[in-house]
């Protein structure tokens, strides 16, 4: 969090399916009134409270839910302009970081890695299926998608542009 004072850039965005951990959630918890900038894609289980005052001002969380089940999980972790991007297996839930074994990895060749944050910059614009939660984890008002962009399809897209 030292990247987080005054002159520094930094940011987290995580894209996992499920989000209950408590020891993750109370880091999180540390890291916004700090002053870093924290990104959610949650699809399913969340207990985290956004834009709670004071406790987690700088946490946005979003859920997409449409035709495809989606199994990644990114975890990108900016600080003072370098970034470290990983991928893996893990949902950040206790029976996952505590009771099984999971796989995260770095996320080295530029390539995938300009790719990987592609896919994140479509998943957290706003879209018809992309949805922005309030503190009671409810959607709340952000801005409109047009009518027809959906992240997901907005994906397949970019990958079939790629072949």
């Amino acid at each position: 969090m030292k990247f987080s004072r005054p002159g520094k850039e930094s940011g987290i965005n995580v894209k996992v399916n499920n989000l209950e951990d408590e020891a993750v959630i109370d880091k999180l918890y540390e890291a916004s009134p700090a002053g870093v900038p924290v990104r959610l894609m949650v699809r399913s289980i969340c207990c985290i409270h956004p834009s709670v005052p004071g406790l987690s001002d700088r946490i946005a969380l979003y859920r997409v839910v449409g035709r495809y089940l989606e199994h990644s999980r990114v975890f990108l972790f900016h600080q003072n302009g370098a970034l470290a991007l990983y991928m893996g297996s893990t949902d950040w839930m206790r029976r996952n970081l505590r009771h099984r074994v999971e796989v995260v990895f770095p996320v080295l060749d530029h390539q995938i890695k300009e790719e990987v944050l592609a896919f994140l910059d479509i998943q957290f614009r706003p879209a018809k299926k992309t949805q922005l939660l309030g503190i009671d984890l409810r959607p709340v008002s952000w801005p409109q998608a047009p009518k027809q962009y959906c992240s997901q399809e907005e994906f397949y897209q970019f990958l079939a542009e790629k072949k």
